[in-house]
C-alpha cells in the first residue's frame, strides 16, 4: 500500500468512528450484513442469455458489453468491492475481505452489464479495466427466484403491477473512485 492509500484510508477510518458517525456506519454495516432471502431452495444460474452480441456498443473508448463468462462477473464484483468497501463505507465481512469482491445470491441470477475503458492502462492479465457495471434482473427470472432484489427493501408492487416488464437494476460507476 502506497503512503497516499494508507493515509486515505487511515482518515476514512478515523472519519468512520467519529462519534457523531458511528450510528451510520453501524446502519451501514446492518444493511450489508442482512441476510439475502432464499428463494424456493438452490437458486439455479440462468445459463443463455437473450439473444444479444457480446458488445452492446462503444463511445469512444468505452465499451458497453455482457458479462458472458464467470471471470466477467468476477471482474464486476472486483470493481462492487472496490467502490463500496474500498472506497466507500460499507463493512465488509471476513469472506468479503478474502475475497476482495462483493458478491451475493443474485449475482447468478443477474445479467452483467460491464462498461470497459479501452483507453487506460491494462492490467497485470492484460485485460481493460471495468470502469462501471450493471446488475439487470429480469422481471420474468425474478418470478421464477422469488423477486426482485428490492422487494425485501421496498414496497415495488405497483411498480410491478403497472409494467409488462419490469427491469431492477444496480449500478457502479468507478469514475468517481479512480486511483
Amino acid at each position: 500500500m502506497q503512503n497516499g492509500e494508507f493515509a486515505r484510508s487511515t482518515q476514512r477510518l478515523i472519519q468512520m468512528l467519529r462519534p457523531e458517525n458511528v450510528g451510520t456506519a453501524a446502519q451501514t454495516a446492518m444493511t450489508w450484513l442482512k441476510p439475502l432471502p432464499t428463494p424456493s431452495g438452490i437458486i439455479k444460474p440462468i445459463r443463455k442469455f437473450p439473444n444479444y452480441p457480446a458488445t452492446l456498443g462503444r463511445l469512444g473508448a468505452l465499451e458497453a458489453r455482457l458479462a458472458l463468462q464467470k471471470q466477467d462477473v468476477k471482474r464486476a464484483q472486483k470493481l462492487r468491492y472496490r467502490v463500496f468497501y474500498k472506497d466507500g463505507t460499507a463493512i465488509a465481512d471476513a469472506a468479503t475481505l478474502l475475497a476482495r469482491r462483493d458478491k451475493d445470491a443474485f449475482d447468478k441470477i443477474c445479467d452483467h452489464l460491464l462498461v470497459i475503458d479501452h483507453a487506460a492502462k491494462p492490467s497485470i492479465s492484460g485485460k481493460q479495466p471495468v470502469v462501471g457495471t450493471y446488475r439487470l434482473l429480469r422481471q420474468d427470472v425474478a418470478e421464477r427466484h422469488g423477486g426482485f432484489y428490492t422487494e425485501d427493501e421496498f414496497d415495488i408492487a405497483g411498480l410491478i403491477d403497472r409494467y409488462a416488464r419490469y427491469i431492477e437494476h444496480f449500478g457502479v460507476d468507478a469514475s468517481r473512485h479512480a486511483a
